[in-house]
């Protein structure tokens, strides 16, 4: 009873001391230092001490399991961990300041099984906050029971073995990434057999060959790959054979006329269209010249989604059409027709000026009409031994159709850029009496005259 009305004389008396105060800051600072914090129904935070001075107490340390996912993903580096310790010496509440998702799991679950030595405060057992950080490499070896392996034959379209056939696993992934993760690569021995070791739990495309690899079981596009799963509880899977897509030829010809000067600066080009936007080092693509009679042939190419297209020897420089989508299966492509590119040569004497730029002109085929044509745009080439230092430069027709190319001595390649005008035919190119889709045009210091166009108007156009 009388400790009771203590307590309640020195509530009164504080209460009284609180009314004094007229700034509400010092009220609450006097009450926190002259009542213990339990009377108001606080909850105190135990102290926080340093990593270095925790580590010291340290009894049992429980290093994490590497997850499978985070080292087929390449993830590596540190996870920090605040976590509470109590009087016993045991982890409580740990929480993740900083780390990789595919990390952060196995490093709670490790330290959650931690032992220290309990923290002594004036003498007795006491809870304290403290941090501490868990690194994961993939340096260390992998522990055995998580790994396992892949293996397979690999075989042509005969079926004769595949000898030192690259082989890579591929982890699985819905993202598209353009970078593909490999975890292991190899290569077929004698008989086409190839074995994917130390692989983790995981889903992984199988690719076997390069510059055009075929995926498992037998596609050469890795969205059609079936993903070979690798479980933890099963050491290895076996069988995972496939067969090499078969490489078949792509041929064609180009339409209409050009001259030999000019197909000698053309080069026909295959391009598997997903990879004209992300073009790198795997990306699948075919060259070809062409041949004096305006035909070609691509050879060694492998199924799959292609753009075909007209292309000049310069690296860089605009294609001559928009090219065409073929599809290529496992049997020759024949018969392919690309537009004419309109290209033709033009050489200027070498030691001469010419006394006025070329000019020209575009006209429809109906009566010289230029109205409705819209821009036509030039490329010209100034050709030279060495491709990748050619001189180019570009025009564009005003809108009556006329143009002006300021060429210098030398050979040049001109042909008009892309499918300007769209939908557009190039009929004829004319210098005077000398048909240009047929012969080069040599011109000299005194040559006067005028380049003509004459384009066929898209079908069905008035």
């Amino acid at each position: 009873m009388m400790a009771l009305i203590n307590r309640q004389n020195e509530r009164r008396l504080m209460a009284r001391i609180f009314r004094k105060l007229r700034k509400p800051s010092l009220r609450f600072l006097l009450g926190a230092l002259l009542i213990p914090s339990n009377r108001f129904g606080f909850v105190q935070e135990p102290p926080r001490i340093g990593p270095v001075p925790a580590a010291a107490n340290l009894l049992t340390r429980i290093d994490p399991v590497y997850p499978a996912l985070a080292r087929a993903a390449r993830v590596q580096g540190a996870v920090t961990i605040d976590v509470m310790i109590d009087k016993e010496g045991r982890v409580n509440n740990p929480k993740v300041v900083t780390g990789h998702v595919l990390l952060n799991d196995s490093a709670l679950e490790a330290v959650r099984q931690w032992r220290y030595t309990p923290h002594l405060l004036n003498g007795q057992p006491t809870e304290i906050v403290t941090e501490v950080q868990m690194r994961f490499s993939l340096s260390e070896s992998t522990p055995v029971s998580d790994v396992g392996e892949i293996r397979g034959r690999i075989r042509h379209v005969d079926g004769s073995p595949a000898p030192l056939m690259p082989v890579a696993a591929i982890l699985s992934s819905d993202t598209g990434s353009a970078s593909p993760a490999f975890v292991a690569r190899t290569l077929t021995d004698d008989s086409g057999t190839y074995r994917l070791s130390s692989i983790p739990a995981g889903r992984y495309h199988i690719e076997a060959g390069m510059n055009g690899p075929t995926y498992y079981p037998g596609t050469t596009n890795l969205s059609e790959s079936v993903p070979v799963i690798m479980a933890m509880d099963r050491a290895n899977v076996v069988g995972v054979d496939l067969t090499m897509s078969p490489p078949v030829s792509v041929r064609g010809r180009i339409a209409g006329s050009v001259s030999a000067a000019a197909l000698g600066a053309i080069r026909v080009q295959l391009i598997a269209t997903h990879q004209i936007s992300n073009f790198g080092s795997r990306a699948r693509v075919y060259v070809t010249p062409v041949t004096a009679n305006g035909s070609f042939e691509l050879t060694g190419v492998l199924p799959g989604t292609y753009s075909l297209f007209l292309q000049t020897q310069t690296p860089l420089m605009p294609s001559m059409d928009s090219g065409q989508t073929i599809e290529v299966g496992g049997v020759d492509v024949k018969d392919k027709v690309l537009r004419n590119p309109g290209a033709f040569v033009v050489r200027v004497q070498e030691g001469s000026k010419l006394a006025a730029p070329l000019a020209g002109r575009v006209v429809l085929n109906t009566a010289g009409q230029t109205s409705g044509i819209g821009e036509f745009l030039f490329a010209a080439i100034r050709l030279s031994s060495t491709p990748v230092s050619n001189q180019h430069l570009f025009v564009s027709t005003s809108r009556d159709g006329s143009f002006v190319l300021p060429i210098t001595e030398g050979s040049w390649l001109v042909y008009r850029s892309g499918m300007q005008p769209t939908g557009y035919l190039v009929q004829s190119i004319s210098y005077g009496a000398t048909d240009l889709l047929k012969e080069s045009l040599d011109l000299s210091a005194t040559a006067a005259g005028e380049i003509r166009v004459t384009l066929q108007a898209p079908v069905g156009s008035n």
